[in-house]
């Protein structure tokens, strides 16, 4: 007679409670996956993670400075081709 074990067990991790601290790392570890940064050396990790940091940085920063500058430009062509306004299409 062989015992089999129920494929739904109360103790497997999908039941279990986890800890933040479990859900960072298991965040980490995917992050590290999906980049390959896992194969990487540690100072080589202390690179890329710069370099993204400074490039997510220069992203964000041309978010808030540049993006509202075009919705503006954008309005005006839009009132342009919506209406055929063509005086005072900037303002003053």
């Amino acid at each position: 007679m062989t015992h089999t074990i129920s494929p739904i067990r109360s103790d497997t991790p999908s039941f279990r409670t986890h800890s933040f601290r479990e859900h960072v790392w298991r965040y980490k570890v995917v992050i590290e996956t999906t980049f390959a940064i896992s194969v990487l050396e540690p100072w080589e990790k202390v690179v890329f993670l710069i370099v993204l940091s400074l490039l997510s940085l220069l992203l964000a920063t041309g978010c808030v400075r540049f993006l509202p500058l075009q919705f503006v430009g954008m309005r005006y062509r839009l009132a342009y081709y919506l209406w055929g306004n063509e005086g005072n299409m900037h303002p003053t």
